[in-house]
């Protein structure tokens, strides 16, 4: 996804906005550093997953929190953000081999 957002960001600047800092579909300038955003916390994606596991390793007490229906969601969330990060060239190479 991070890959996809930038060329998305990418394609906004190179579409010739007539003045500087607007993309062709009008969207504030601010709309391309929200979109670098979302696109870095993406790509650490499987950091996040890697530290809450530690943090339950190491401080159960924090995540204590997390009990029945919520772990079912939080799973589906984990499940959800990473298919999300998939590709069609990750399909691709699942059917090839």
């Amino acid at each position: 996804c991070a890959q996809r957002c930038r060329d998305a960001s990418a394609r906004l600047h190179m579409s010739g906005a007539s003045e500087p800092g607007a993309s062709a579909s009008g969207a504030p300038p601010a709309t391309g550093t929200l979109i670098e955003l979302v696109a870095t916390l993406t790509g650490l994606f499987p950091f996040w997953v890697l530290g809450a596991g530690a943090l339950g390793f190491m401080k159960p007490a924090a995540l204590g929190w997390l009990k029945g229906e919520l772990v079912t969601f939080s799973l589906a969330l984990t499940m959800l953000f990473m298919g999300m990060t998939l590709t069609v060239k990750d399909f691709d190479r699942v059917l090839t081999n």
